[in-house]
């Protein structure tokens, strides 16, 4: 019935970054896709455990531009160069200069991290065209909504390690999802049923769930149902009836009764009957694929988190997973219509169109010939006399 921080080790730099070059080109051609890898991850359903999708799509963001933040951090181009002329390591007094370090990083992940500071550069730009900003406290509220949804501190702590981030730079990509929230929020609507639904499959990441016992007698045929429910509401023993007429071998033997269950253990119609009762209220007949049942409600146990408690946060995820699956393709309309020149990414010369038509070298005035023959067929014309 139950239904790293950046490892110190150049080469073990380069295969992480070239792993995930070969994962980038094979999943986006475009920096917009980065943000389309959300509508993949079930942003469509309103049950999304929290910190599933929204956690590991902002852990690709942080992957895409990881070999941006190590450039960065080793080659500044705008920075002076050291009193050794650039040089950031030596090999048995052989030099290796920032420059040589530089192409080598923009050969192995240099399109993907330009790729993020186009995107950047381009909501950043949008943002400011909107005439909208940024406070602290939305950081704060997106980064503690981040931390929320990534689950328990550990399953936090095993997020940070597994993206090489520190909190400081999780905090400081904040601001792309407040960005992308406050562009595209307007446009997303989270309904009561979606939250309910969310809360009521998700319960237990927030302490023990609302729970039910019930007792219940289980028949193979309606009429048989409705002439036991007519005994009960005259007054006869549940236990009594559920001992000698259920076929339910799990139940039958204590009386029909069901210990105290969650949401999700039982078929829906089982559940929404067992759920939607007061204490020792009698239901219907209720069919289900097992036959047909009628269900009593002994005891409720109410969640230790309620709805109302965790219905701003769960609309805060609902949102901003139905943000991200907008994102993609907002973005590319926005790359769409601005005018980027990549240099990383050179625009082939478009192919000259090789024209069908034939034309005759002598021909200088278009014609092809058929000028003659235009004008013989006109003088047959001309030279015709109707018949006398």
């Amino acid at each position: 019935m139950k239904d790293n921080d950046p490892q110190n080790n150049l080469d073990q730099n380069r295969e992480e970054a070239n792993e995930h070059h070969e994962d980038a080109n094979t999943q986006q051609t475009n920096s917009y896709e980065v943000l389309e890898n959300s509508s993949e991850q079930g942003s469509n359903e309103s049950a999304v455990p929290a910190g599933g999708a929204t956690s590991k799509v902002w852990m690709g963001v942080s992957l895409v531009l990881f070999g941006l933040l190590i450039v960065m951090a080793v080659f500044n181009p705008f920075g002076s160069t050291s009193a050794s002329g650039g040089t950031v390591a030596t090999v048995n007094g052989v030099s290796i200069s920032k420059d040589k370090l530089y192409d080598e990083l923009v050969s192995v992940a240099g399109e993907q991290a330009l790729d993020g500071l186009i995107m950047k550069e381009l909501i950043d730009q949008e943002f400011s065209n909107a005439k909208l900003t940024i406070a602290d406290e939305d950081i704060d509220k997106e980064y503690n909504n981040f931390k929320s949804g990534a689950g328990s501190e550990e399953e936090f702590q095993m997020y940070l390690m597994q993206s090489g981030m520190t909190e400081e730079r999780l905090r400081g990509e904040m601001r792309l999802r407040v960005q992308l929230a406050k562009l595209l929020g307007p446009d997303v609507t989270v309904t009561d049923e979606e939250v309910l639904d969310f809360y009521q499959q998700n319960q237990s990441k927030w302490g023990a769930p609302e729970m039910v016992k019930v007792s219940h007698i289980l028949v193979e045929n309606k009429e048989e149902a409705d002439a036991i429910l007519a005994e009960l509401k005259n007054g006869a023993d549940f236990a009594k009836l559920a001992a000698e007429k259920s076929i339910d071998p799990g139940s039958k033997d204590n009386g029909g009764v069901y210990d105290f269950f969650p949401r999700g253990t039982m078929v829906p119609e089982f559940e929404e009957a067992a759920f939607g009762m007061k204490n020792g209220e009698l239901s219907d007949v209720v069919p289900t694929d097992y036959g047909f049942h009628i269900i009593k409600t002994l005891e409720h146990k109410e969640a230790e988190v309620k709805l109302e408690d965790k219905k701003e946060e769960i609309v805060g995820l609902l949102t901003q997973n139905k943000v991200l699956s907008l994102a993609g393709s907002w973005y590319q309309g926005v790359e769409e219509k601005s005018e980027i020149n990549n240099s990383l990414k050179p625009v082939e010369p478009e192919k000259a169109e090789e024209t069908t038509e034939t034309t005759d070298p002598s021909d200088t005035d278009g014609t092809n010939g058929n000028e003659s023959t235009n004008d013989a067929a006109a003088g047959n014309e001309k030279t015709e006399e109707p018949a006398s």
